[in-house]
């Protein structure tokens, strides 16, 4: 029987995918004394559920724990700080089944701080004398009321602060979620949000897509995970609802793909609510619209693209944002694009979203691929060349297109320029020179979340930021050999060199950023490729190439 797919995900249900290594780096964190987790993403993202799981773990460990959703403080709890902070007692007495001893705490001239302070550390911790596991959850609701906000966060932190020296308060483990972005001014010393462990959400990756596909009793293969993604990309909740339907036979996957980005399909209160709330704030709506009538990512006034990330609208590349996934696109594209208030006047014709229609032999002649020379990557580069040429699309290669005394440094620059760039990403490539050029060519012409298309081997460690700054180190550790080198030779006779000692410079300085970027894009593992056909591969391009 399938769970519903609204709220969190229950601890025994099969459909909870995890996202490696969040839950672990959480489990680790909970049971050390006096923890602080901090838990950041748009809403119906998962927050919930992880939290769930946490306190589970502190639980089978035999510690107590409780979820209080702020929520659910009503208008006279928020009325002041201290109705806020006698409420927040009450209510966490009452869960963990203790008696109400608020009488014997909260009179006398102590502020509400020192009540609320003395309520935990002289009856609470004592009286249960294990860990407690406090998970505070969607604390933005403070953010509206920032004398409530100030003094609460200032006192989360100060607990924080007093579990390093005070035995007691080791036994207060802090979980605290938030959707928005913290916009409210505090005291850098006096805040929780730059203190214990910050957890970003992030969508679901392909592989983890089509695991939560074969949870729910599909037998998809990869393209049907792709054509997917191509509405909803990874956001957990939507991927719930829509194979909720799919799988009990409400809707095909081509009858989803046709009425998702309507009022009429499964999304339609969804979808609705957030064009209210835009509705609500002209300037938010303008931005959204500005948004989702660009084709790349656009500079928005920081105050709206976090409104518009903390409402899970949109999501950020680098400085800039993109709608989160294509049903956003394709919505609000309608509603508040193509002559509803828009400064377009001939807005071009909307592209279907999970079209794969081969590539037109002109467009061909835009798909480059970049990879180190030799070992399982020329193996990849030779298997995604023989899978697009049995679609009759022949890509553009150094070994095939380069030709005898070809200029190398010419074509690598016409690769940084090209529309589609596969790049097959190994250890090998990012200690290259010539590889590293290129991928640094296509980031100086621009786009290169949109035009890049990248496969990571196994040997290229991007993942770990203690193993991926060793890239940094290699460029940093090239740089000083050359350099050592160079300086036992003459000015004159050092034509070149200095060429090449910039180039290694330009690659150290932008290494750290372009891996970024790529460990955070969603990429199927070579296996999942090569038993696809690159089926994946040759639709997310023609794609790019149709637009």
């Amino acid at each position: 029987m399938l769970d519903e797919p609204e709220g969190q995900v229950p601890i025994d249900s099969a459909l909870y995918v995890e996202r490696p290594p969040i839950e672990l780096r959480c489990y680790e964190t909970i049971v050390k004394p006096g923890a602080l987790i901090r838990i950041k993403a748009p809403r119906q993202m998962g927050k919930s559920s992880l939290t769930l799981r946490i306190l589970n773990y502190g639980m089978e460990r035999g510690y107590r724990a409780t979820f209080l959703s702020l929520q659910s403080a009503g208008a006279q709890a928020l009325s002041s700080v201290d109705q806020f902070l006698y409420w927040l007692c009450g209510r966490i007495t009452r869960k963990l089944n203790l008696k109400d001893a608020l009488g014997d705490y909260w009179t006398g001239a102590l502020g509400s701080n020192d009540k609320c302070t003395d309520y935990f550390e002289l009856y609470l911790l004592p009286e249960i004398q294990q860990p407690l596991v406090l998970c505070l959850d969607e604390v933005d609701e403070l953010f509206k009321h920032p004398a409530i906000a100030s003094d609460f966060f200032g006192l989360l932190r100060a607990w924080h602060e007093e579990s390093k020296i005070n035995p007691i308060w080791q036994n207060l483990r802090l979980v605290i979620t938030h959707s928005k972005e913290v916009y409210i001014p505090l005291n850098i010393n006096q805040s929780p949000f730059n203190v214990g462990v910050p957890i970003e959400l992030p969508e679901l990756n392909q592989a983890q897509v089509g695991d939560l596909v074969q949870r729910h009793g599909l037998d998809w293969g990869t393209g049907e995970v792709c054509r997917l993604m191509d509405v909803v990309d990874g956001h957990p909740y939507l991927l719930r609802k829509a194979l909720y339907e799919i799988v009990r036979g409400h809707l095909t996957l081509e009858q989803f793909i046709q009425v998702a980005p309507t009022e009429e399909g499964l999304y339609g209160d969804h979808l609705h609510r957030h064009l209210i709330n835009l509705k609500d704030d002209p300037e938010l709506e303008a931005a959204m619209r500005q948004m989702v009538l660009a084709e790349e990512p656009v500079r928005l006034a920081p105050n709206q693209a976090f409104k518009l990330c903390s409402m899970g609208l949109a999501e950020k590349k680098g400085n800039n944002v993109i709608p989160l996934c294509n049903l956003y696109r394709t919505y609000f594209r309608d509603l508040l694009g193509d002559g509803a208030k828009s400064n377009v006047t001939n807005p071009e014709p909307k592209q279907n979203p999970v079209s794969t229609s081969p590539p037109k032999p002109e467009q061909a002649k835009e798909i480059y691929v970049s990879y180190a020379w030799g070992g399982d990557s020329e193996e990849m580069v030779n298997r995604i060349d023989a899978a697009f040429q049995a679609r009759e699309v022949t890509i553009i290669r150094d070994k095939r297109d380069l030709g005898c005394k070809g200029l190398i440094k010419e074509f690598m620059q016409e690769i940084g320029r090209g529309k589609c760039i596969i790049t097959v990403i190994s250890d090998k490539y990012l200690k290259s020179p010539n590889c590293m050029f290129e991928l640094v060519q296509v980031a100086e012409n621009g786009q290169f979340y949109d035009r890049i298309f990248p496969i990571v081997l196994p040997d290229a460690q991007i993942y770990n930021p203690i193993e991926r700054i060793q890239y940094v180190k290699h460029w940093e550790g090239q740089i000083k050999q050359l350099d050592k080198a160079m300086r036992g030779v003459a000015a004159a006779n050092l034509q070149g060199f200095r060429e090449e000692i910039d180039q290694y410079t330009q690659i150290r300085n932008t290494i750290a950023e372009l891996v970024g970027i790529l460990k955070n894009m969603n990429t199927l593992t070579p296996d999942m490729h090569s038993e696809s056909g690159f089926e994946g591969l040759f639709g997310a391009i023609a794609r790019k190439l149709a637009q």
